[in-house]
């Protein structure tokens, strides 16, 4: 069984990070370097994650707990990395792209829930490729954060504030 697009894109649509305080001190650059530092740690996370992989003689209970296993991984790093977006406190001239780009993440991380759950309500292989032949319901949401992403990444570069968010790579 192959995974699906709908998988690597559940898989990346918020990357994962580690947890931090609120910082920033409400400075630009103080946000900005911030900023970077969650998605310096969301890219080396996302670098390490691989795509599950199946043998051709794999049980579908075996597939099943594989895809259960990775995802639930992924949502509770995207979740702690949402959490650490939150937490920062973006000076004015950020705050619209700020707020845009949590819009985009908190209903792709509850569209990463309902992803979970059709998968553990699967009993079937036929089950399990149903679930991934439909729709990707974070497509636009992807889009969004990407373009929120990229918004900060030029206001940085605009400041020549020497960062990388790592837009393009982490969506």
């Amino acid at each position: 069984m192959q995974t699906s697009a709908a998988l690597a894109a559940v898989a990346l649509v918020i990357a994962a990070a580690c947890g931090g305080d609120k910082t920033g001190s409400g400075s630009a650059e103080g946000y900005l370097l911030d900023m970077a530092r969650i998605h310096g740690n969301a890219h080396e996370v996302a670098e390490g994650i691989e795509s599950p992989r199946f043998e051709d003689d794999a049980t579908t209970e075996e597939i099943k707990q594989t895809l259960i296993n990775h995802l639930e991984f992924v949502h509770e790093e995207n979740r702690k990395f949402l959490a650490d977006i939150e937490r920062l406190d973006p000076p004015e001239e950020v705050t619209t792209e700020h707020a845009r780009y949590i819009a985009a993440m908190r209903p792709a991380l509850a569209a990463s829930e309902q992803f979970l759950a059709e998968i553990r309500e699967s009993d079937s292989r036929a089950d399990l490729g149903e679930v991934f032949s439909g729709d990707d319901p974070t497509e636009d949401l992807v889009f969004e954060a990407l373009q929120a992403c990229s918004a900060i990444q030029a206001i940085a570069n605009a400041r020549e504030v020497e960062i990388q968010l790592y837009c393009s790579q982490l969506y």
